[in-house]
């Protein structure tokens, strides 16, 4: 929870992907897919599958869900 100055308390926004999706996405962009490609199938953003190779790149789908 966050608290604002007021001391309202607001949920923090969790993400609207799962492991798999993201796993996937990685996988696709691993074996040459082309870039575009990778990120229309699952619905992501340029930028979030960006994010997501920085982030969880190497990483295999059961480490993910420790990290996450």
């Amino acid at each position: 929870m966050i608290y604002t100055p007021r001391t309202e308390v607001v949920p923090i926004k969790k993400s609207r992907f799962t492991e798999e999706p993201i796993v996937f996405a990685l996988k696709l962009a691993e074996l040459g897919t082309p870039v575009p490609e990778v990120y229309r199938k699952p619905g992501i953003s340029d930028a979030t599958l960006y994010t997501w190779c920085k982030k969880y790149d190497g990483i295999s789908p059961s480490e993910l869900k420790h990290m996450r």
